[in-house]
């Protein structure tokens, strides 16, 4: 018996084979079919063919299987012989395979009948078919659903606008069409420079941007297209505009949800803010201030009902008359530095 090892690459087998304990090198084999079909004629009933398995393995096997006894197919990377060798050549991994097959330590790898290929290129076929179905319906949806937009968005701008008032969380700000016919802000007549946005249209970015849960640059790429489909000649704000001008918003502070009892609890963190402070670090030219945030929350679903900035001298419990002053309810449970009323 003959073990005849196979180094297969992409067009070409390095083979070694093993007689008798003796190994030598059998030379080069070309992977093109009828080289191949010559190879395996001068092969015997009782020899046995070592190949790892790679891309064009199943092909090799079902062209040498009915000219010899055994095929047998090594797991790769399990043939750690040939995986770590620090010294690497065709014919060496061809003589370690026939080796380790001759010694009984060679990782094999499971090889499927003719009826289990069959079934698998049935299941390969129809998952296939399945696939390009899907893909090819989705592509008409989308078609569809595409041209509906755009002759919906030409009609008018109300629908757009109606749309995202109707939304949950832009309730408090205004529509779109709203926000496009007062894009741009009003001529100043206070000293300074002219603003190109007016707050309505910063206000709406952010809107939208806080809706879709976009970053500042998706955001002024949404308002982009959406000018684009509307055919509107404005401007964009770019994300630096947008982050500006968020800083000077007014914060409406919104109503209590539902009507139950408010358990409120007050707590406080320090900010640190730059600008006149403690004392100069070493290596800094500017010195930084902390203050103190105070911030009152409903226990029963973490809603901030009250809050207020103060030097960072002020304690919880000295600031609890201006805290309670803000919820729209009297509390029915208080609780501040671990203490309660």
């Amino acid at each position: 018996m003959r073990i005849i090892a196979l180094d297969v690459h992409r067009s070409f087998a390095q083979t070694a084979i093993l007689k008798n304990g003796k190994l030598r090198d059998a030379g080069k084999v070309d992977l093109e079919r009828n080289r191949l079909l010559q190879f395996a004629r001068k092969l015997k009933l009782d020899d046995e063919i070592v190949i790892e398995a790679t891309g064009n393995t199943s092909a090799i096997v079902r062209l040498l299987s009915p000219f010899v006894g055994r095929v047998i197919i090594a797991n790769p990377i399990l043939v750690r012989a040939i995986a770590w060798a620090k010294v690497k050549t065709d014919k060496i991994d061809a003589a370690v395979l026939a080796k380790l097959h001759a010694s009984g330590f060679l990782p094999e790898v499971w090889v499927p009948d003719e009826e289990t290929e069959t079934r698998r290129r049935v299941v390969a076929e129809r998952t296939q078919l399945v696939s390009q179905t899907t893909r090819l319906k989705n592509r008409i949806l989308h078609a569809n659903r595409s041209r509906l937009t755009r002759a919906s968005c030409s009609q008018s701008v109300e629908g757009l606008g109606w749309r995202l008032s109707r939304s949950p969380r832009s309730s408090d700000a205004s529509s779109f069409a709203e926000a496009i016919a007062g894009w741009t802000a009003q001529p100043r007549t206070t000293p300074g420079g002219q603003r190109d946005y007016s707050d309505l249209a910063i206000k709406t970015a952010l809107t939208l941007r806080t809706v879709f849960r976009l970053a500042l640059r998706q955001t002024k790429g949404l308002i982009g297209s959406i000018m684009k489909m509307l055919e509107i000649d404005l401007p964009v704000p770019d994300h630096t505009m947008l982050s500006r001008r968020a800083c000077g918003l007014p914060v409406c502070n919104l109503a209590r949800i539902g009507t139950r009892e408010l358990h409120l609890i007050v707590d406080s963190t320090g900010l640190q803010l730059p600008g006149i402070g403690d004392c100069l670090k070493h290596g800094t030219t500017k010195r930084r201030a902390w203050r103190k945030l105070h911030i009152g929350i409903d226990a029963g679903n973490g809603e901030i009902v009250a809050s207020d900035l103060t030097d960072k001298d002020v304690d919880d419990a000295s600031h609890v008359p201006t805290l309670l002053d803000q919820p729209s309810s009297i509390p029915s449970f208080f609780a501040v530095d671990h203490l309660q009323p």
